[in-house]
């Protein structure tokens, strides 16, 4: 039997470096990398993640943590983040994988587990020491792509394993509260999904609240809770972060700050250097 650091040193090597791979198992992602990089925004779904090599420090509206390969990143909602490699080099290789959760399949084994009263009483954060159990899981199903006709039969009774120590650990009662549709957590998660559609528009946030069955407090204060964000500062990050990919792709400063829902071209560029800690370039 492989040991981890084999299984680690093997991916590695398989894996195309400095970009994301979407690897054969459905929801698994895979990021090798041989040198830094730097501020890179986008919408985490909600997922595992963890670093196996290296650091990775991860921001959420200002706030940053790093990583290393005793963490877990647990995101049970779309949150935007902004992310940065640590100190990568060819001799000291960086290594990362996340696995989008599967709610369906996650739903499925709660059925077939003793009943659990659901608490919304929950410390809910994004950063957890990893577990053995989940560890040994997730490097089980990673040592899969290099048998990828055992993809097909092994991957999903790996998931089963993974998610039933999942739902074991304290993120467990999180997940629980998620899926229960009357929970305060679930209609955030709902919350979310509205403003990620709509996020260039001018939203009433009292309106929002009233469409996922809340109390404008309530909602604010669970939101935050949830996402460590208030609604606006979560649409602001939605826009930013959408703002970026539309410069990559050539478009000018003023045409993607209006298209991404900002009246001034100036204001967009003050919060851009602020979210990424450089003034945003286009065409």
């Amino acid at each position: 039997m492989q040991t981890h650091r084999a299984i680690i040193e093997s991916i590695f090597a398989l894996a195309p470096k400095n970009e994301l791979w979407a690897t054969p198992i459905s929801g698994l992602t895979v990021h090798a990398a041989d040198r830094s990089i730097r501020f890179n925004g986008y919408i985490q779904d909600p997922s595992l993640c963890v670093v196996l090599l290296g650091e990775r420090q991860i921001c959420t509206n200002g706030h940053c943590q790093v990583f290393g390969n005793q963490e877990m990143m647990f995101c049970p909602v779309n949150l935007p983040i902004v992310t940065q490699t640590l100190s990568v080099a060819e001799n000291q290789p960086y290594l990362a994988i996340s696995l989008r959760l599967d709610f369906d399949l996650i739903a499925k084994i709660i059925t077939q587990l003793p009943p659990q009263k659901i608490s919304e009483n929950i410390n809910q954060r994004t950063k957890w020491e990893l577990e053995n159990e989940i560890k040994d899981c997730l490097l089980r199903l990673l040592n899969l792509l290099n048998s990828p006709n055992h993809i097909h039969f092994l991957a999903p009774l790996i998931l089963n394993e993974l998610y039933f120590y999942l739902l074991q650990s304290e993120q467990g009662g999180y997940i629980r509260s998620l899926l229960s549709q009357d929970g305060n957590i679930a209609k955030i998660a709902n919350a979310t999904k509205i403003l990620e559609r709509k996020f260039a528009d001018t939203l009433n946030m009292s309106a929002l609240a009233e469409e996922v069955g809340m109390s404008v407090a309530g909602f604010y204060a669970h939101f935050k809770s949830v996402t460590s964000m208030t609604p606006l500062q979560y649409q602001k990050s939605l826009r930013l972060n959408a703002a970026r990919e539309k410069l990559q792709a050539g478009v000018s400063v003023s045409e993607t700050a209006y298209q991404v829902g900002y009246e001034s071209p100036s204001q967009f560029s003050r919060e851009y250097k602020r979210q990424f800690g450089e003034s945003p370039k286009g065409r």
